[in-house]
């Protein structure tokens, strides 16, 4: 008797010992992905927040796309983890009548990713056909992560605008793109992009146009945004401000459809630019923002299952293991009474 309650004590000691291990383990290496809202079979026909988790080991950043039938649309972009937060805006205006699923991509340092598959909605544009661009709020919310800074950069000219920017590490902190014109009606276009801290250049300019040259120091948790206002704009061509994060990705909306707010970015500090900069003029109502449309924006999908929650997973399997301790207890004992009689 006394042999097998000692064999027993040790399975159930080494066991405890592997499981605690995992479980911290686990509890370093979040998994937390889902949407909360919209709700399965909810129909979307006005602005409304994309909210849940989206926390993962190893984060880069994460991507909202809409999946309809196979197409993935993006809708937005985030470079800050979200738990039980709002992780985008949805406008159902720019989109195509229809049934979709909401899909969170996990980008990970790695530049590999996993796709969560959401809620299936159903999209009910109030116009007869999409917008081409967004109208009214951006998409994507501004939350700088804690090691690096985010930068938002803005085109509200009328003209494609063509936009570098070189940091103190070229790998990872460099960039050459062209931002496509502010349609009529529309918010500014703009692109994302964290940054390593430190000091940047760069320049922007139209073409034919003159080029507008810039310098700012990124500091990580710190959100900037560089704005080009056009060539008619004088001296407030390009104006590069430190803006206050957006308040949306921190507390969960409730069900239905949730409450937009704009970004927090209306009296932003201005920082640098090519002459003496006004806040005012940074205040400008004219200096909105929206995403830059291109076909970058469509991706392909991989993947597709569900990531559970590290906590749930956690809670479940230590009701397991509790229980296969007490199934293996009883058992011990019912074995020791049959070897001693």
């Amino acid at each position: 008797m006394k042999k097998v309650t000692r064999n027993y004590s040790l399975i159930v000691m080494v066991g405890l010992l592997y499981f605690l291990t995992w479980g911290q383990a686990l509890a370093d290496d979040p998994q937390m992905v889902s949407v909360a809202q919209p709700r399965a079979n909810d129909t979307v026909s006005s602005l409304t927040m994309v909210a849940g988790s989206a926390d993962f080991s190893e984060f880069e950043r994460y991507e909202i796309f809409l999946n309809g039938g196979g197409d993935m649309v993006w809708v937005a972009s985030g470079y800050a983890p979200i738990v039980n937060g709002n992780l985008a805006r949805l406008d159902p205006r720019v989109f195509t009548d229809g049934t979709y699923q909401i899909v969170i991509r996990q980008v990970r340092t790695d530049s590999n990713y996993t796709d969560h598959a959401g809620p299936t909605i159903t999209i009910d544009n109030p116009f007869d056909a999409p917008l081409p661009y967004y109208p009214e709020i951006a998409s994507s919310i501004l939350r700088a992560p804690t090691d690096r800074a985010l930068l938002r950069v803005e085109n509200c000219s009328g003209h494609d605008l063509n936009f570098d920017y070189h940091g103190p590490t070229n790998f990872s902190t460099a960039d050459d793109s062209r931002i496509p014109a502010r349609k009529e009606g529309s918010i500014c276009t703009f692109f994302d992009a964290a940054l390593s801290p430190g000091e940047y250049r760069g320049t922007a300019h139209i073409d034919g146009g003159n080029s507008n040259s810039y310098q700012f120091d990124a500091e990580a948790g710190k959100v900037y945004k560089i704005t080009y206002n056009g060539p008619d704009s004088g001296h407030y061509q390009l104006i590069v401000a430190e803006i206050e994060s957006d308040t949306d990705g921190v507390e969960l909306m409730g069900g239905g459809t949730a409450p937009v707010t704009s970004d927090t970015s209306d009296q932003p500090t201005v920082i640098d630019a090519n002459e003496d900069v006004s806040t005012d003029m940074a205040t400008d109502d004219s200096i909105a923002v929206t995403e830059a449309e291109s076909e970058a924006d469509v991706l392909p999908t991989s993947g597709g299952d569900p990531v559970p929650a590290s906590s749930t997973t956690y809670l479940l399997l230590a009701i397991l293991f509790m229980g296969l301790i007490v199934v293996g207890g009883v058992v011990a004992l019912q074995r020791g009474r049959r070897l001693t009689s």
